[in-house]
Parts: C-alpha cells; structure tokens; sequence
C-alpha cells in the first residue's frame, strides 16, 4: 500500500536558528493514526508545522501520496495535508461554528451545495450538528477542540496533523477524543499523526508511535513494542500508560510476570481474571 505520508531524512528548524530535528524517515499509511510522543520541547509541534510547510524543511523530503510535496503550507493543503492547532483560538476565525467550518471547503473554491454538504458531514462526524448556529465565543473549550477538527475534516485532507488535540481535557473528553480519532481514521482512510502527552490514551487510538528525542527519531513501532522498552522510555523523558507501569511493579507477584504489560485496564482485566477467579470451584449446599 502506497504510503500516505513519508518523510525522507527530514530536518526542520524555526527561521534564523539550527535545526530542531533532523534525520527523520517513517511513513504512515491510509487509515493509520501514528501518535507522536516526546517530552516538552523536543520538536513535536515543529516537526508538525514542518510537514505542514509552516516551518521549511533545512533537508530532506516530504512526500504525499507518493508525489513529492510542494513547498508552502497553501500548496501543502491543496495537495491534501491539513493541520489542527493545539489552541483552537488560533485556527478559529468565523462567527458561528457552522459558518467557521465552512471556511475551507470556500477556499477549495466548492460550489454552495456542496461547501453546505462538507459542512454538515464534518459537524456530524465530531458531534457538533446541534452547535452549528452556536456563536463561536460561547463554546467550551473542548468543543472549540472539536470545531477545529471539524474545520479541518470538512476540506477532505489525505493527511490530518494535530497538535495535541487532548490539551486542556478533562479524562471524559480525553477518551472521547482518542474513539473519535481512531474512527475518523477507519471511516474516512485518512491518515493521521498525533501529538500528544496522553501516553494512558495512545493505546486507544494509535496503531504506531514515534518517539522523539536528543533531536531525532529515537523510535517508531508499534504501541506494545514501544511501551515495554523501559530504557527507551526514560532516554525520552517519557512514562508508559500508567496500567503498564503499575503491571510491572506488581510482577514478581503475577504469574504472567514474563509477559509484556497490558496497555489498557480492559486488558489487564483479561489477563488477571483467570488467575482470581478459579475455573473449578466445588459447588456449597
């Protein structure tokens, strides 16, 4: 399957300054959510602006759907790649959330009919329908998150980036967010890279992750392979789901102790039933 997305020994660095990160070849595939993690500062929201053609790229290449991909972030959109800030007040600019929404599918220069059609399928796909006449102003601020998404899904990209589109949650809309994600990327075959710190959702959405770290690519695997390797980790300044690591400071007491660690409650759930629950308990008068 050709690759949605691929960079080439990729290195992107803000204007005037050295490099950020460089060095960085993955790819990610249609229907594929790739969450990117690192510590705080390491590059993740450079390297998305970078892709974006926000940022330009000191070397390497981007490639889009098998096409190398142009240079600007406007040329960038119009090939298929959109990007979704962490601070929704950055990208939202129109009255109403249906109005906002529609701004991009204008842009692609879509008839009337067609503009309304976007807008109506992005607002149905994040749950905002019933918000659509609501003033941007007047909503929350995980629905503002949602109105970004929404904007960005109504202009159809091959490639979607978001810049921590967990930021400023609460746990309820953290794991919303996560089976959102995980079904736009089924349903629509787009491609989706995520930065984010919300190390105990990534098993829920993500089918890849890549770790960034010492200004490079220090792994790309997936969310079991990656969150076992405990050095790894703290090279990253990162921390495994919080099931996992509470799994590994109970294992010399588990009998599955020579295992990998569940990722998620549910499974380690699975896993610990059988062993609390006998399988042949004698029958009491």
């Amino acid at each position: 399957m050709k690759a949605a997305l691929a960079l080439e020994a990729l290195a992107v660095g803000n204007p005037g300054g050295p490099a950020i990160l460089s060095g960085l070849s993955l790819e990610v595939r249609p229907g594929e959510v790739v969450a990117l993690l690192g510590a705080n500062g390491c590059g993740k929201t450079t390297l998305l602006r970078g892709i974006a053609g926000l940022v330009l790229e000191r070397a390497g290449k981007v490639w889009l759907r098998g096409q190398v991909a142009p240079r600007g972030a406007v040329a960038r959109t119009e090939a298929g790649l959109a990007l979704a800030f962490q601070n929704p007040d950055d990208q939202l600019f129109g009255t109403t959330v249906g109005e906002d929404v529609a701004i991009g599918p204008m842009h692609q220069g879509l008839a009337p009919d067609a503009v309304r059609a976007r807008v109506d399928e992005a607002l149905a796909a994040t749950g905002l329908t019933h918000l659509a006449e609501r003033p941007i102003e007047a909503l929350s601020f995980g629905e503002k998150k949602r109105a970004c998404l929404a904007g960005v899904l109504a202009m159809h990209p091959a490639v979607l980036l978001l810049d921590e589109p967990t930021a400023g949650l609460d746990p309820v809309g953290e794991r919303e967010t996560a089976g959102l994600l995980r079904r736009l990327a089924r349903e629509r075959d787009v491609a989706l890279v995520v930065s984010t710190h919300a190390t105990d959702e990534v098993p829920f959405f993500a089918d890849r992750v890549a770790i960034l770290g010492e200004g490079r690519l220090l792994a790309f695997g997936p969310p079991a392979e990656v969150f076992r390797d405990a050095a790894l980790l703290a090279r990253a300044h990162l921390r495994a789901p919080a099931v996992a690591e509470l799994w590994t400071q109970l294992a010399p007491f588990l009998p599955e102790s020579g295992e990998a660690p569940p990722l998620t409650v549910a499974e380690a759930a699975r896993r610990l039933l059988p062993h609390l629950v006998p399988t042949n308990q004698e029958a009491h008068p």
